[in-house]
């Protein structure tokens, strides 16, 4: 708990000032409507251009939906998919995270960092822009997943995990502190249907990535040895269904075999 609180606060601390200094870049932020046919075929054409597909297409070949583990982390949808993808997301939030590594609901880590370094922080906010407005164009799948039960075991145990641990960054809401800390309560990266992602960031923790429009990173202690797999196990399936997501649980034997696999290649 003392972990979780100071890692918190010190970050705290940082983003106040730099909140100060650094508003939300994105003109979409404020934009509304349909986007033209001209912005829609710029965006595509960014996406496809820079490489997109590589990642967030599915291993059977799907477009931008996800799915696909690269080194240890999984990639997220980018369509409209309310559980899986952006569809919680405005076109300006996603503009924001690609000009500066933040947005209320997540921060660049892993492979993610370094496409947000290297090419989207420095792209002009049109070109955010246009790819912003492509991905919203995207329908997103109509899946019927129904949440572990709050009386379940784990739920039970994994809410107090949670509460102990959690809550003082993602507060008890699961809503986070927008481009602070993440929000957990519609994650794309919470409810995945392959939760490597959510193990690695967990056991070993995560930084997230500095860019010249916000240059304070926020970091993710690891938790890995603080908690033993079952308390990794139920807190997960915690967040992956409460505040109206819905996941398949995370088992015990799942977090045992990601904390071997990070040992070997973290």
């Amino acid at each position: 708990m003392r972990q979780a609180i100071s890692s918190c606060l010190f970050v705290l601390m940082c983003f106040a000032f730099e909140a100060v200094l650094v508003p939300p870049t994105s003109a979409a932020s404020s934009q509304s409507g349909t986007a033209s046919a001209q912005t829609l075929a710029q965006g595509k054409k960014l996406v496809m251009s820079n490489g997109c597909a590589g990642c967030h297409n599915a291993p059977g070949g799907a477009t931008l939906v996800g799915g696909r583990v690269i080194g240890g982390w999984t990639a997220p949808g980018l369509t409209n998919d309310k559980r899986t993808g952006l569809g919680n997301w405005s076109a300006g939030e996603i503009a924001d995270y690609l000009k500066t590594g933040r947005n209320s609901y997540a921060a660049a880590a892993g492979p993610m960092a370094g496409i947000v370094t290297n090419v989207t922080a420095k792209m002009s906010e049109a070109e955010v822009d246009a790819i912003a407005a492509y991905l919203k164009s995207l329908p997103g799948k109509a899946a019927n997943i129904r949440p572990v039960a709050a009386s379940n075991p784990a739920m039970i145990r994994g809410g107090a995990v949670y509460a102990d641990e959690c809550a003082a960054c993602h507060t008890l809401r699961g809503v986070g502190q927008a481009r602070l800390f993440p929000a957990l309560k519609g994650s794309p990266e919470v409810q995945a249907d392959n939760p490597t992602t959510l193990l690695r960031v967990v056991l070993q923790g995560a930084q997230s990535v500095g860019t010249e429009a916000a240059p304070t990173a926020s970091a993710m202690p690891a938790f890995g040895k603080l908690l033993n797999d079952q308390q990794i196990a139920d807190v997960l399936t915690y967040i992956r269904n409460d505040w109206g997501n819905a996941a398949a649980p995370v088992a015990k034997d799942a977090v045992a075999a990601a904390r071997k696999t990070l040992q070997k290649t973290p």
